[in-house]
């Protein structure tokens, strides 16, 4: 599971902004909840893997390993 925190200008959760999930080149779509989080629920065969969160022109990259 990777989450990714929108928080508007007074650092209060931003709720319905469009958050995208890049990894190794395959984008997945969420929109954050009341709680201001985008959720992605996904299942990984193990490996190594760049995830970036994308968010109005701004993009934060993890290198997640993924164990067996």
């Amino acid at each position: 599971k990777f989450e990714a925190k929108i928080l508007d200008g007074q650092g209060k959760a931003y709720p319905g902004q469009k958050v995208t999930f890049n990894i190794n080149g395959v984008f997945y779509e969420r929109i954050t909840g009341d709680d201001g989080i985008a959720r992605l629920n996904i299942n990984l065969m193990a490996g190594e893997y760049i995830i970036t969160s994308s968010y109005n022109g701004m993009n934060a990259a993890n290198k997640v390993t993924i164990s067996s």
